[in-house]
């Protein structure tokens, strides 16, 4: 049994067959009269696909392989690939050994995208780095060689590639193909043990090309212009096509030298994305993304375990993902952002949010360590609830907020994280928790802000509420900044385009219980209004020490206090 169809053989010649199920099988020799007898005969099996249970790939493997872990598969498209008798189905375990993995984008597009591999509650799909073996799945175009002296300005160590022959000749889908709409490079690595981010001269220029102008308003990077403005550690790409330079990629590596002796790494809009149910992620490394995610996780009931996503051009996770897990794992150096994913009752516990937002993408607009927005526009509002951050690092957040929920529901909870030198820590955009369910922030820290103001335009605060409700801060400690706990609304009747909902009101939000050290302003409340659209929103039983609030606080109509604050 198990042979995948019938062979037969006369006068010695050699026969193959595939076996596809895992049984044993008998040698039958047939004489050409019918009769059987005793035949000196061997078998020998080149190569047995049979379906298994876990799979593996390597960079050193090949697709032709069975996927085992003595003869692994080469790549991610080629596990996934239904059109073949052997791959990875719902409740398998994919191990990815030691070394770096690159995507060929239509490939996994036609195969992992159209793959079914939903795992169930008792046996979930896993897809793992080996033991303890560092797999990289690296979203970018290593570029080696083909980079250019520049001659324009003397004693610069400046070099300039032909991006767009390069690409013409290399990733023609990126060229003139399907994903050709987002090539120019937002961003530029070298790969070393700490990679190193080049800054990008004239942002706005690139913004302006990709998805029509949609990111038009990204932050310029400097007031330099061109090539012949870059400094040592810049980047600069020429989109204008009645330039003699139209295509071309200016690089000044910081320590002058030659890209072509360097791992030069290009994003481009490569994604690593998964959609189903019980799924989990873990031991992965994802590098140098594009300006869309670089590794995005949809569905419900998944999980991703100890995945590091750094260094990307925008973020480093996105999806909507229902009931989902999101621990162990390091968010850091995104362009715009750390993470993006959100979903109704999914929780982040224990990760580290660092130096995100390093393309300065104005406060604004969608960025910062973690942003978390229901993501769907022009159908009302569309919020998520009961999402959980805990146990959490976030530090060193560019220009931007470092946990910033926006358009959410109810029974949002922050608790035992640590906020450390960050612009705005924590924000409750357009927020609504409910009597029944607050969103609460409990037992945090929050430490050291970018800027620290002793007058009123320069109060950045460590939390802001804005035109939110039922939002419950209390037991944490704030230390030395400008502004603790900011509480405000604006009059405008709607934000996003009119999409969103009406931003006027701010109701029965509460600071309680909190110590602040060393705050210039601890509590700026705005004063309960008689049009009912601002009211509840109290202050009770916080410590303040320290500080030296300015005179020109007294702008603000402060709600009163309830007495029992403590200086």
């Amino acid at each position: 049994g198990g042979w995948s169809g019938t062979k037969s053989s006369t006068g010695g010649t050699e026969q193959s067959v595939t076996l596809t199920t895992d049984t044993a099988f008998i040698l039958v020799c047939v004489n050409q009269s019918g009769q059987s007898g005793m035949v000196q005969a061997s078998v020998v099996v080149d190569e047995v696909f049979l379906p298994l249970n876990t799979y593996y790939i390597s960079p050193t493997g090949n697709d032709s392989n069975q996927g085992s872990l003595e003869k692994p598969w080469r790549t991610l498209e080629r596990a996934f690939d239904k059109s073949k008798p052997n791959h990875v189905i719902g409740g398998n375990t994919l191990y990815l050994r030691e070394g770096i993995y690159r995507v060929d984008q239509d490939k996994f597009d036609k195969t992992v995208k159209l793959a079914s591999y939903n795992g169930t509650a008792s046996q979930s799909t896993v897809i793992s780095g080996y033991q303890n073996e560092k797999a990289k799945i690296y979203l970018s175009e290593n570029v080696t060689s083909g980079w250019n002296k520049y001659t324009g300005r003397s004693g610069a160590g400046i070099y300039y590639l032909d991006w767009r022959m390069y690409l013409q000749q290399n990733q023609p889908v990126f060229y003139n193909g399907a994903y050709a709409w987002n090539s120019v490079p937002q961003a530029v690595f070298v790969d070393d043990t700490t990679p190193v981010i080049l800054q990008q001269v004239n942002a706005n220029k690139t913004s302006d090309n990709i998805r029509g102008g949609e990111r038009a308003w990204m932050k310029s990077k400097s007031l330099r212009t061109n090539q012949d403005d870059m400094v040592a550690g810049d980047f600069y790409y020429e989109t204008d096509p009645v330039s003699p330079n139209y295509g071309k990629l200016f690089v000044w590596l910081p320590d002058n030298t030659d890209p072509n002796s360097r791992k030069m790494e290009i994003p481009l809009d490569f994604n690593i994305a998964f959609n189903g149910s019980w799924l989990k992620f873990q031991n992965l490394t994802f590098r140098y993304s594009g300006d869309v995610w670089g590794f995005s996780v949809t569905g419900q009931n998944n999980v991703i375990d100890g995945i590091d996503s750094s260094y990307n051009a925008y973020t480093g996770l996105d999806g909507v993902c229902t009931n989902c897990l999101v621990k162990n794992s390091i968010f850091n150096w995104g362009g715009n952002a750390g993470a993006y994913l959100r979903g109704a009752g999914t929780i982040y516990d224990n990760n580290i949010f660092d130096h995100n937002n390093f393309r300065l993408f104005p406060g604004g607009s969608s960025c910062g360590g973690m942003k978390l927005h229901p993501g769907v526009e022009g159908a009302g509002k569309l919020g998520i609830s009961n999402m959980t951050v805990r146990n959490s690092t976030f530090s060193n957040t560019f220009g931007c907020i470092s946990l910033w929920f926006d358009w959410m529901e109810d029974g949002l909870l922050v608790e035992n994280n640590t906020f450390i030198n960050n612009t705005v820590d924590l924000s409750f955009e357009v927020t609504d928790g409910t009597a029944e369910k607050p969103n609460i922030v409990r037992n945090n820290i929050f430490k050291d802000t970018h800027k620290i103001g002793r007058v009123f335009t320069e109060l950045i605060p460590q939390i802001e509420v804005k035109s939110s409700k039922y939002t419950h801060i209390y037991n944490n400690l704030f230390y030395n900044s400008s502004l603790g706990v900011l509480m405000m609304r604006t009059e405008n009747p709607t934000g996003g385009g009119g999409n969103e909902p009406e931003r006027a009101f701010l109701q029965n939000n509460q600071a309680f219980n909190n110590i602040f050290v060393n705050v210039s302003a601890p509590l700026m409340m705005m004063r309960n209004s008689t049009d009912g659209k601002s009211v509840g929103n109290v202050s009770d039983y916080n410590l303040f020490w320290g500080g030296n609030v300015s005179e020109d606080i007294g702008v603000w109509e402060l709600a009163p206090f309830n007495g029992q604050n403590w200086e």
